[in-house]
């Protein structure tokens, strides 16, 4: 099955760990790329074989249709090659086991869109999420693995009084609070808003309640970006 198969080595370092690509090309199966993604840390496995190198144990990942990744682990004499068709299940640890999943199937900086102007750094995949090795830095405001949510604090009954800034005229305003704050987090010089639950107004303030105290004001929102995420 592999005697065809032609195979290129590569050590890389990334995300300060030194990580393993291995290049396939065969007649069974199209080229591709596995990236070693978690060292030392084994999985159950439906399909197990014995192999003698981390190219061998690929390439049966190449030519099984359910597979998706491959577990190596070290045996005395051998290796042990786990053949997963899925990402989930519980590791444990195993010192010298490394888990490889196909280079296409990673999700980096190179190939996802952080939204909201928010920053992308590569990273290295958790257990959790195996296929994730990006991280999307969310600026005030939003979260989400995309910083596509957006991210407030609020509390009703209170507002800043004579702090706005003129609310931009280009700007249609739908009437709810995360309108309101998503205006706020689009304005220059806006640090928090006053929403009007009476006509569904939204006044921009220029400062925010660590600058200026709240007042009590009925039948108001008061809103704030907010830099934690959950």
């Amino acid at each position: 099955m592999i005697q065809h198969l032609h195979v290129a080595l590569l050590f890389v370092c990334n995300f300060s760990n030194l990580m393993l690509s291995i290049s396939l090309k065969s007649q069974s199966f199209s080229s591709e790329t596995f990236r070693v993604v978690i060292w030392n840390k084994t999985q159950n496995s439906a399909w197990t074989n014995t192999v003698v190198s981390d190219v061998a144990c690929v390439a049966v990942c190449g030519s099984t249709k359910q597979c998706v990744a491959v577990n190596i682990v070290p045996r005395k004499e051998s290796l042990e090659c786990k053949i997963l068709s899925n990402l989930g299940g519980d590791f444990i640890e195993h010192p010298g086991a490394k888990l490889l999943v196909a280079e296409k199937d990673i999700k980096t900086c190179a190939t996802v869109t952080c939204e909201n102007n928010a920053t992308c750094q590569d990273i290295r995949p958790e257990v959790k999420d195996l296929l994730k090795a990006f991280s999307c830095v969310c600026p005030c405001g939003y979260c989400g693995v995309y910083c596509e949510k957006l991210n407030y604090w609020s509390q009703r009954g209170v507002a800043i009084a004579e702090h706005n800034i003129p609310f931009p005229s280009y700007v249609q305003f739908d009437g709810s609070t995360d309108a309101c704050i998503e205006i706020c987090l689009n304005t220059p010089g806006c640090k928090s808003a006053d929403f009007s639950t009476k006509d569904s107004t939204c006044l921009l303030n220029d400062v925010n309640r660590d600058m200026e105290e709240l007042s009590s004001f009925k039948g108001f929102i008061y809103l704030e970006p907010s830099c934690i995420c959950d």
